[in-house]
């Protein structure tokens, strides 16, 4: 029963999914939805189908990417989204949340590559909630009490230690303080 519930937190919260959301409330908030669309098909729907073609063909052993080789392909996808931007009428809510993406994509590529796998999974909720509890309301500080269910899940899944969830908890919380004062401040 653990393990079957913290397969259905990790599937829930997983990066793909969390990315879609926080792009939907996005479009909701600042009305721009043709913007939030094209974000959700490169930071969500795009990387989602390439982890599914690298698992088909063997290149990935399922929807986590569990090898740090394997992930910078899924990264990569991003640029499709900051092209698609480039042409439609694109809030500065929504490119922030695109470049503070790619300041995610980049921060936990260095800590994974010399220091340790930090998970995706709760840096990047930590990221998104608190960017939006900053820029849409207050009342997403809530959220944050999820980021520790989700670490517990991925520890049981043994897809990070405590270690790599709280690296990535940090890492995430720090993307977003840096991005918000950069382009928001």
């Amino acid at each position: 029963m653990k393990t079957k519930t913290a397969f259905l937190i990790s599937e829930v919260c997983a990066p793909w999914v969390t990315n879609l959301w926080f792009f939907l409330v996005l479009g909701a908030t600042s009305h721009a939805w043709p913007a939030a669309i094209t974000a959700i098909l490169g930071t969500s729907i795009m990387p989602m189908a390439a982890i599914r073609v690298l698992t088909l063909i063997g290149k990935a052993k399922g929807r986590h990417v569990q090898k740090r080789e394997q992930r910078y392909i899924v990264f990569a996808l991003l640029g499709a989204a900051l092209a698609g931007l480039w042409h439609l009428h694109t809030p500065r809510i929504i490119w922030v949340s695109v470049l503070s993406a790619v300041m995610f994509i980049a921060t936990f590529a260095v800590v994974t590559r010399l220091w340790c796998k930090a998970s995706i999974h709760t840096g990047l909720w930590v990221c998104v909630t608190v960017f939006l509890a900053l820029t849409v309301s207050p009342l997403w500080w809530a959220a944050l009490v999820v980021a520790p269910v989700i670490g517990w899940s991925r520890v049981v899944l043994k897809g990070h230690s405590w270690g790599e969830v709280g690296v990535g908890i940090i890492a995430g919380a720090a993307v977003t303080a840096v991005s918000y004062q950069l382009f928001l401040t």
